[in-house]
């Protein structure tokens, strides 16, 4: 069975997930001690809360969420409640359609202010 294309951005985030530490929410301790993370990906269901974010997480200890689409689209009426009520919060909500410099930007920065304070 072929992959979608969202499917692909997903497996891509996954891959830039893992490499900064960040890893699936799984049981409790299941965690490696060099993990800077974890995320979750709600199930979408019929009882879901229309338009959460695919992915759901902490990055040394900051919340953030992130909303994947195939390449040129764009997040639904539910979708963008979503995001705009995430980041009115303490924490950003990006949109990742197959361009992860954003994304990427803000953990370099968050690991740029942490290695700058210790």
């Amino acid at each position: 069975m072929a992959q979608t294309p969202e499917g692909k951005v997903k497996d891509a985030l996954k891959a830039i997930l893992l490499s900064y530490g960040i890893f699936p929410a799984g049981k409790a301790g299941a965690f490696p001690p060099d993990c800077s993370g974890w995320y979750f990906m709600p199930p979408g269901t019929q009882f879901s809360i229309k338009g959460v974010p695919d992915f759901i997480g902490k990055f040394h200890g900051l919340f953030w969420a992130v909303e994947t689409k195939a390449p040129k689209k764009k997040p639904t009426g539910f979708q963008k409640l979503q995001i705009d009520a995430i980041n009115k919060s303490p924490g950003p909500c990006f949109v990742i359609d197959g361009d992860f410099t954003e994304f990427e930007a803000w953990l370099k920065g968050i690991l740029k202010c942490i290695m700058t304070s210790a």
